[in-house]
């Protein structure tokens, strides 16, 4: 028996399975099915289907799949004879010609054969699947649908969605087969108004110049139909306007009509690929319920893109007539290639290749049988491009192709897309996605259950171990991956120095390098996994889990905005909940009373990395990480692991395990600042992190950590034990931010001089200060001996000295005799000669701000005079001098436009109703600098002006 014997005879077993047409379920065979069964491959079945559809013998439905179904069997079964042609487009085509009958149209997407319109746009059940319902709710909403607005860039298929609109409406019998669709494009009539209405609403006979007949405009040329405008944006506010009364009641009159009004029923599609918003009125939008957005061929995901690709040299080889072998490197660029014009671009780019493929397969007589598309075919800038671009040979979306694709001209089933790329990738992701999507699903507004969270947290925290265990480590030093990474995460450093202040965030190198390994992995993976689903879940869960963590939310929403400003990073909503949910479970949990350990290695991520791996084997968060990248100096590492070390509780003691060459200066610089014995170990390993890691589970001290791991590993060691007080500390801070408070540190710390050894200098933000008080952990882990600002944040206790009362000497004895303590007397009078030089109003001003100081004075001095003015106040001169930095400082992040955006949105709020003259006032004194430096001095930023004058104000 032949094979083509052995594939009828499964068609005929199929077939007789079959009892009836009745409910559609004539289903037929596969050839996938068939293959199964046979063991042989589905491109030969499918040659040998067709060539028994050709001899008559088999019945081919053009479903997706494709069905097959024995003749002999079907006409025994209808008692109806078949003739001609025995290809069909559904299962409803073949039914309706051999018995007559029309398919009930409202039961027909839920049936087998029944082949929806949209589904010829790729992506209808993957990235675009939301688009499409919402396109269906536009068509089918009674009586006569509503506008839609199709948004997106050249190229994305807006078009052609419009016309599947069209094809939908008709089959589902919303309007009849002899309905119109008609397309008008705004652009022609751009700067002709009176021309866009004659065209759009008619005009009669001798309503103007050359009107010498009745014209039917094209709004009652598409009654009862639909009408398609394009490029919406660029319809004049005046066109957009004429539209209102017939959007409204489906009346107009033509141009040259004074009486009576003509009416017609039209269903609007609008496209734009600009943004609605910004070239529509808000009026004319507001009568457009449903607007969509269509996304461009780079956030398309690969498989979507495979398909377009697929389809578009399907249509050349049948017009070749010629089979077509396209190489895996040749996939690569296709897919990899940021096409500006999206779509149609690609199109026009595999025409011209297959054009190139064939002239020289033609002129160079090669003796194959079909057309072989490579890198040479490809147009030279784009394969020159992947040639010299290592992020694009080393993107995910080109490891993921496996192998050629082949296409078939004379067969209309090709190898499955999905068999050229490698799934197996995904599967991680795609379990992850889901399992937090279920534990999600128990999140309401306004409840959360904290065994969910915990569950999160340890999914979360697997979850990026796997990233940096599994994937990134597998990546080479000099690999394009491993430089792109590196760059994320120092950023991710650099994002975090400035907000985990401000946020009071727990944050250790290790947690970057998790952050960073998710946020490289996720761009790339967005090749293969279409998010779109997850997005819209995550975009739910993002603002209910935002009102039970509002600090974590402020961190995620800062860090999204940072990777954006600094490396065009977009995070979509799933990955800002993802990140979102793991920095409450790094910051949600008390940490456990045990022996504290850190790991300080050099290199770029070395002791992140021993940390990592080291914490996922033992199964618990044990170590922290500061990396030493070869240009950080080991002060800096210092000062960092001093912070670490006032941030924790250091009572049960510390074990810091450090590479060669770093034990004797990190004791020098670590002596005498924990509440517990410090521990100093040389020659960091994987293993002795392991050893040291069970020793600190097994609630062991350090003292007999230190001599077990010792004992083992035959290490040098330093112990520092503790003197049982604090140190002494005095705290920075500013009411405008955090930046300002470092820049004051800087200028006491010079101050200090040589005695700067002897109390930690801390820059505090400043609500962080005034909201916990003296509940603020620096508190509980250093002895603050005062507080220098710009404001005083009233901290019980703690005596306040202004700026002002630093430069201008005022309250020299009582700040001298603060320092008595610590620093002997002709110290304390070298300080105040130092503060005399290094907290003069320009010396201030140069430091903390970036504009020249002697311009900067003038300019604010002439606004507060017309301030004291205005206010019939005199204000002092240590008052003056408050104003004049923090002016000085307002105008420089007006200029800069680094706003202050943390404040109650209601205080401020309430501060506008009560206070217009108070803002007035500040308005007028500022409106020369306003128009010298181009800017506005917002609400916000007088609030903070009223309260520095507070005191002042009452007085008068």
């Amino acid at each position: 028996m032949t094979n083509k014997q052995k594939v009828h005879n499964i068609v005929k077993e199929a077939s007789a399975r079959c009892k009836d047409l009745n409910g559609y379920n004539l289903l037929g065979i596969t050839a996938r099915d068939i293959s199964k069964a046979l063991g042989l491959k589905r491109n030969y079945i499918s040659h040998l289907l067709n060539e028994l559809n050709r001899e008559s013998k088999v019945i081919k439905i053009n479903t997706r799949p494709v069905y097959f179904i024995d003749k002999t069997i079907f006409e025994q079964m209808t008692g109806k004879r078949l003739s001609g042609s025995l290809v069909y487009d559904s299962f409803a085509t073949l039914e309706k010609a051999v018995l007559g009958k029309e398919q009930n149209m409202e039961s027909v997407e839920t049936s087998t054969d029944y082949q929806d319109p949209f589904s010829k746009f790729i992506g209808f059940d993957g990235s675009v699947k939301y688009q499409i319902e919402q396109c269906k709710a536009a068509i089918k909403y009674p009586p006569n649908g509503i506008p839609i607005l199709i948004n997106g860039k050249t190229g994305t298929g807006k078009s052609f969605l419009a016309q599947l609109m069209f094809q939908y409406a008709i089959q589902k019998k919303i309007l009849p087969p002899e309905a119109p669709f008609l397309i008008f494009n705004c652009a022609e009539y751009v700067n002709n108004p009176e021309l866009l209405s004659a065209n759009l609403f008619g005009y009669a006979k001798g309503a103007f110049t050359g009107a010498e007949r009745d014209f039917k405009g094209i709004i009652e040329q598409a009654n009862g139909g639909y009408l398609f405008l394009d490029e919406i944006h660029r319809l004049p506010p005046e066109g957009q306007e004429k539209l209102f009364l017939f959007m409204d009641k489906g009346i107009f009159r033509r141009i040259g009509e004074s009486g009576g009004w003509r009416k017609a029923k039209v269903r609007f599609i609008f496209a734009t690929t600009e943004n609605p918003e910004t070239f529509l009125l808000g009026t004319f939008l507001r009568r457009i319920p449903i607007v969509i957005n269509i996304p461009s061929l780079k956030e398309r995901p690969l498989v979507e893109k495979i398909q377009l690709i697929n389809i578009f040299f399907k249509e050349e080889s049948q017009s070749l007539k010629k089979d077509l072998h396209i190489s895996q490197q040749a996939l690569k660029v296709l897919v990899t290639t940021d096409f500006k014009g999206n779509v149609g671009q690609l199109k026009n780019v595999i025409k011209f290749t297959c054009a190139r493929a064939y002239n020289l397969h033609s002129n160079e007589k090669i003796n194959k049988d079909y057309i072989e598309i490579n890198l040479l075919t490809l147009p030279e800038h784009l394969s020159n491009s992947f040639v010299t671009d290592e992020y694009l040979q080393h993107s995910v979306a080109t490891e993921l192709l496996v192998k050629d694709l082949i296409i078939k001209s004379q067969t209309e089933d090709n190898m499955e897309v999905s068999s050229i790329i490698n799934k197996k990738q995904a599967e991680t992701y795609k379990t992850f996605f889901n399992n937090l999507a279920e534990f999600s699903k128990t999140f309401h507004k306004g409840h959360i259950q904290e065994a969910t969270i915990d569950k999160l947290t340890v999914l979360i925290d697997d979850f990026f171990d796997h990233l940096i265990l599994d994937k990134m480590q597998s990546y080479a030093k000099d690999d394009i991956r491993n430089i792109r990474f590196d760059t994320i995460l120092n950023t991710i450093h650099e994002v975090f120095e400035l907000i985990k202040s401000k946020y009071n965030l727990k944050y250790y190198d290790n947690i970057g390098y998790k952050i960073a390994g998710f946020v490289t992995q996720s761009i790339e993976h967005r090749y293969l996994i279409d998010l779109n689903g997850y997005d819209r879940k995550s975009k739910k869960y993002l603002d209910i889990v935002a009102e039970f963590f509002p600090r974590e939310y402020g961190a995620t929403q800062k860090i999204s905005d940072f990777l954006k400003s600094n490396l065009d990073i977009s995070l979509t909503p799933f990955e800002r909940y993802v990140l979102l949910l793991y920095l409450v479970g790094m910051n949600k949990y008390s940490e456990p009373k045990r022996v504290k350990a850190v790991i300080i290695a050099h290199g770029f991520s070395t002791a992140s990395s021993i940390a990592n791996v080291a914490n996922h084997l033992l199964g618990q968060n044990i170590f922290e990480s500061f990396d030493m990248p070869v240009d950080v100096k080991t002060e800096e590492i210092i000062k960092q692991l001093k912070q670490y070390i006032t941030e924790v509780d250091t009572s049960r003691g510390i074990i810091i395990l450090v590479d060669m060459g770093s034990l004797e200066e990190i004791y020098d610089g670590l002596e005498k600042i924990s509440e517990g014995v410090i521990g100093i170990v040389n020659n960091i390993t994987t293993q002795l992190a392991l050893d040291t890691g069970s020793q600190i589970l097994q609630d062991l001290s350090v003292d007999e950590i230190i001599k077990r791991i010792t004992e083992n590993h035959r290490l040098t060691y330093k112990l520092i034990k503790p003197v049982g007080k604090k140190k002494k500390a005095i705290i920075t801070t500013c009411i405008t931010g955090i930046g300002t408070a470092n820049k004051i540190k800087d200028l006491i710390i010079k101050s200090l001089g040589e005695y700067s050894k002897l109390l930690e200098v801390i820059a505090v933000d400043y609500l962080e200060l005034k909201n916990k008080g003296i509940k603020n952990s620096i508190f509980s882990n250093l002895d603050v001996i005062s507080i220098i600002g710009t404001q005083d944040p009233k901290v019980d206790n703690v005596p306040f000295f202004s700026l002002e009362d630093i430069i201008s000497a005022q309250k020299e004895a009582e700040f001298g005799q603060i320092l008595n303590e610590i620093i002997p007397v002709d110290g304390i009078k070298q300080i105040n000669q130092s503060f005399i030089k290094y907290f003069s109003l320009e010396s201030v001003l140069n430091h903390i701000t970036i504009l020249n100081p002697d311009k900067i004075v003038d300019q604010v001095e002439g606004a507060i005079e017309i301030l004291q003015y205005e206010l019939k106040v005199k204000f002092a001169s240590d008052m003056k001098i408050c104003l004049y930095i923090h002016l000085s400082c307002l105008i420089e992040r007006l200029v800069t436009k680094t706003q202050i955006n943390d404040y109650d949105k209601e205080i401020i709020l309430s501060f506008k109703q009560c206070n217009q003259e108070f803002i007035n006032i500040v308005k007028k004194s500022f409106s020369v600098i306003e128009k010298l430096y181009s800017v506005s001095i917002p609400v916000t930023e007088i609030y903070f002006i009223y309260q520095i004058l507070k005191d002042k104000l009452k007085n008068r």
